[in-house]
């Protein structure tokens, strides 16, 4: 079975980077650059994990976790984001956020953090 993870960014360059990065992990990777898409997946593709920006356009990225959380709850949704707000990151895990993680990514903590799952 592969391990899909799906990427949430509507940056194409960072979604570039990311998927590189986890594929040479072995992991399988969708790409998605609006909200309403990274939804559609979530509903019709079994997924490991999420790495969703907040920074959206349209669709904002606090709804986009809002619905994956009503979608399939225990689907772990790591926050990739651009900003360090301490008041967006308890936000985010409030709402059910695995992790809270800024760019620059640290791909070994990411990697680190798929490992567990």
């Amino acid at each position: 079975m592969p391990k899909i993870v799906l990427l949430v960014d509507d940056e194409h360059a960072i979604l570039d980077v990311i998927k590189s990065q986890l594929e040479y992990e072995g992991y399988a990777v969708l790409m998605e650059q609006t909200g309403e898409a990274a939804i559609e997946a979530v509903r019709n593709i079994k997924l490991m994990a999420v790495l969703l920006d907040l920074g959206l356009q349209g669709m904002g990225g606090f709804d986009v976790l809002e619905k994956i959380k009503q979608i399939k709850p225990s689907l772990p949704v790591i926050i990739v984001t651009g900003s360090h707000n301490e008041i967006e990151a308890r936000k985010c895990y409030a709402m059910g956020a695995l992790e809270y993680i800024t760019k620059p990514i640290d791909f070994k903590y990411l990697k680190n953090v798929l490992y567990m799952l």
